[in-house]
């Protein structure tokens, strides 16, 4: 009984989980498109036209755009505060009211997976380059960029035409991350075929993820960003997921590791 009371909260709590994920995707998506849309008006053609227009008018069409895209950010972080906060009530629940430790095992599972797919399709990164003019009275835009994990593999794929390296990233960092998690979830939910070849498998998907080495790009193009005057960087949701999805995968392999570790030493 105390099992299934258990088992239900949890549920409950993937499924607020899930919501809160898509919540986050849609306000991350609305930030991005705002903040291009503010950055598009902020070049220095449109610049000049719009303040001009604000002098003669008073009227600021940017306003509505900057209001706008606060309006996402704290959206999205409201969204992404329920996420983890509903992941962390889901694992407490897993952990400490229901006695079956594959409850807590397929719950640190879905968390993850949730976690990777909305992360991979989240932006996780915006870069702009601004810089005073003068004689426009403020600061233009010289360049905008917002990337996420997903942009960056279709933008290799599809417009660059770099499949030498899109196709890796592709693979290592996406397909086996997805493979490796639904083999582990395998492995906890029929406990009774429990092998040494399927964790020696997840042992081997595992040195070949990238998405730890994803996660540092991503942050090394954030300070190096920042290091520069005119250069601007801004962490985005997704590298937020992203991670949190790495160290879940990282926990969770080492707790099937052990089980390997057991089964050989019978």
């Amino acid at each position: 009984m105390r099992n299934l009371v258990a088992s239900l909260l949890v549920v409950a709590g993937l499924f607020g989980v899930v919501w809160c994920g898509w919540l986050v995707y849609q306000d991350a998506m609305g930030y991005e498109q705002a903040s291009a849309a503010l950055a598009e008006r902020m070049t220095l053609g449109h610049g000049i036209l719009d303040r001009l227009e604000l002098w003669v008018t008073g009227h600021n069409e940017l306003m509505p755009l900057e209001q706008q895209r606060v309006r996402f950010e704290q959206h999205g972080l409201d969204a992404l505060t329920g996420f983890l906060g509903l992941s962390l009530l889901s694992l407490l629940v897993a952990r400490f009211v229901a006695q079956a430790e594959a409850i807590f095992l397929l719950t640190l599972l879905a968390i993850s997976l949730v976690a990777l797919i909305v992360g991979v399709f989240t932006p996780a990164m915006m870069i702009q380059a601004t810089r005073e003019i003068p004689l426009t009275g403020g600061e233009m835009v010289f360049y905008y960029k917002a990337k996420g994990i997903f942009t960056t593999i279709t933008t290799l794929l599809s417009e660059q035409g770099n499949y030498l390296v899109g196709l890796p990233l592709l693979l290592f960092s996406l397909v086996l991350p997805v493979v490796k998690t639904l083999i582990m979830l395998l492995v906890v939910v029929w406990r009774h075929h429990l092998s040494i070849r399927a964790l020696k498998m997840i042992q081997k998907l595992g040195k070949w993820s990238m998405t730890d080495v994803f996660v540092i790009a991503f942050l090394l193009a954030f300070f190096a960003g920042n290091s520069d005057e005119f250069l601007k960087a801004q962490l985005l949701p997704g590298i937020y997921l992203f991670l949190l999805y790495a160290l879940l995968s990282i926990w969770i392999s080492g707790r099937l590791m052990g089980r390997l570790i057991t089964l050989e030493q019978r």
